[in-house]
């Protein structure tokens, strides 16, 4: 995907591709508040385990603002998963 299509995705924050696997974020709901994020690659978290997903993208978080990365909660019912952190700050 080239740079041009990518600003158009996403106006608001620049989005970069680290990886030809990425799963292009999305809002799968016309109201839903944010985008989903997917993993890169396949990967199997044992039960009560825990891993690093990684996405295969940056973004650039414009300053004065954070990212949050959260679950929705009909997902976090469903499969009884948790995120251990998700504030991304501006500056990392």
């Amino acid at each position: 995907m080239d740079e041009t299509s990518e600003e158009q995705i996403y106006p608001n924050v620049p989005v970069y591709f680290f990886s030809p696997y990425v799963i292009l974020l999305e809002r799968k709901y016309s109201g839903a508040a944010g985008y989903d994020l997917a993993a890169s690659n396949d990967c199997t978290i044992p039960p009560r385990g825990r891993a690093q997903i990684h996405t295969g993208i940056g973004m650039a978080i414009p300053w004065g603002s954070y990212g949050r990365i959260t679950l929705r909660s009909s997902y976090t019912w469903k499969y009884g998963m948790d995120i251990g952190a998700g504030v991304i700050d501006c500056d990392y």
